[in-house]
């Protein structure tokens, strides 16, 4: 996609005003998990041509991607007013009207983190790609976030939280570095220094050992103890060192954690990509990991 950016900017360097231009790299930014550059573009694009279906079509796949249903419903009627023949504007909006007729509300938060400092994952972002697109195929609103950084991390699962309070069902996915401290389970953002995992260990109650760049999942999950829906949660990560806890009936659960699992009772369901103390595959140059290949 890199090369399709390349000639979409040397367009818009010959011709600063071409709005097609601008729209075009705005898709394959949206594309590539880049939501805040696609929409730049796409708004761009419709200050030299407000007519421009693709901009807004762009538009919509953007607020789809942030869970903004009903924004990005309004923009793709807008791409067809200007283009009745715009076959992925009109089966996206079908989507959405179809998803509005089902009595159960379904919503997802999806994240892929595979762009690290070090320790890149080479399947991470594809995996997330393609589960948001699996479950947007199940009747889900999607949240989707690539290489979100700790902060940014933070913020959309906060956001997911608040959207998702009346949710019948709930699935979070994660692909990317996870750690366990203290029996403690976070996913890791993409802003860590990764190289620092391998070199952490348990060190008593030094809790303030862990890097900022640790969103504790487990603190997360107490949001939604007097919710009574379905919640699943699904890790494409290593557990290792420590790594995320396996939680179900059969296994010893660590003394938080088993607490954490009883106050749920039968809404919470969780699936991991590795047994313990054992690590997760990436793709290995395919274009998702084992797990999430046969996930999906």
């Amino acid at each position: 996609m890199s090369d399709a950016v390349a000639y979409f900017n040397d367009a818009i360097l010959l011709d600063p005003n071409h709005a097609s231009a601008w729209s075009g790299r705005g898709q394959v930014y949206a594309m590539m998990g880049k939501p805040q550059q696609a929409l730049d573009d796409c708004n761009k694009a419709l200050q030299f041509d407000e007519t421009n279906p693709r901009a807004y079509y762009c538009r919509g796949k953007v607020y789809l991607t942030r869970g903004d249903r009903d924004a990005a419903k309004k923009e793709f009627e807008i791409a067809l007013r200007y283009d009745p023949r715009f076959d992925e504007a009109l089966n996206d909006w079908a989507k959405i009207l179809q998803r509005s007729t089902l009595k159960e509300k379904r919503i997802a938060l999806v994240i892929g983190n595979a762009d690290y400092k070090s320790a890149q994952l080479g399947s991470a972002a594809n995996d997330a790609n393609d589960v948001a697109e699996t479950l947007e195929k199940l009747g889900f609103d999607v949240m989707k976030g690539i290489n979100l950084n700790s902060y940014f991390m933070s913020g959309f699962m906060e956001e997911f939280y608040k959207r998702s309070i009346d949710a019948d069902v709930r699935v979070i996915y994660f692909s990317g570095h996870g750690a366990e401290f203290d029996d403690v389970n976070y996913l890791v953002g993409a802003d860590a220094e990764v190289t620092d995992l391998s070199n952490f260990r348990r060190r008593g109650d030094q809790t303030s050992r862990v890097p900022k760049s640790w969103y504790d999942m487990q603190n997360y999950l107490w949001k939604f103890d007097k919710n009574h829906s379905v919640n699943i949660v699904i890790i494409d990560a290593c557990r290792v060192p420590g790594g995320l806890q396996r939680m179900d009936r059969e296994t010893q659960l660590p003394p938080n954690m088993e607490k954490l699992y009883g106050s749920y009772g039968e809404g919470l369901f969780f699936a991991y990509a590795s047994a313990p103390n054992n690590v997760a595959y990436d793709g290995g140059g395919a274009r998702n990991s084992p797990y999430t290949r046969a996930l999906i």
